[in-house]
């Protein structure tokens, strides 16, 4: 009886495919793709602005942000809101640190420096210690002497 109704089945399949296909034609793909484009525009750049829409309709600060927006048309806004906010940087003047300040943030930024880097020191240190040690442990016991020695030990405690 399925052998009966695959036939059917399947022809009824490729009329609907067939169907479908000349109701949707590449003309109408596009221009829908257009509509929906242009009417999620201004949530893409909300969300790539770091916004997240919530269920009453207010924007509020995406907590996770990077996850939203990630899209082919969220890259080409992306690409165009840089250019917007590097143009409009550019304009803005930096402000003269005065000789107090300079010192000050000298003295900061070389206190930083000295203590990551004896943070840094010491983890490489006790890496290099801790391998070291490995080494010198399996240069004076080598594994099999041991596993050798306690089947021996074995064997001799079995026949007592």
């Amino acid at each position: 009886m399925i052998n009966d109704v695959a036939p059917d089945l399947i022809t009824t399949i490729h009329a609907a495919i067939d169907s479908w296909h000349q109701k949707n034609t590449p003309e109408d793909v596009t221009k829908f793709i257009h509509q929906r484009l242009d009417k999620s525009k201004d949530e893409v750049l909300l969300k790539l602005m770091g916004f997240n829409s919530r269920w009453s309709g207010c924007w509020e600060l995406d907590h996770c942000n990077g996850r939203s927006g990630n899209s082919i048309a969220g890259e080409y806004l992306k690409t165009v809101q840089l250019k917007a906010i590097q143009t409009f940087l550019a304009d803005i003047a930096m402000p003269k640190l005065t000789p107090t300040q300079e010192k000050q943030l000298k003295s900061s930024f070389s206190a930083e420096y000295v203590r990551r880097l004896k943070d840094e020191l010491q983890r490489a240190a006790s890496a290099r210690a801790t391998q070291d040690a490995k080494a010198i442990i399996d240069a004076l016991v080598p594994t099999p002497d041991i596993d050798s020695y306690i089947k021996l030990m074995s064997l001799i405690a079995d026949q007592k």
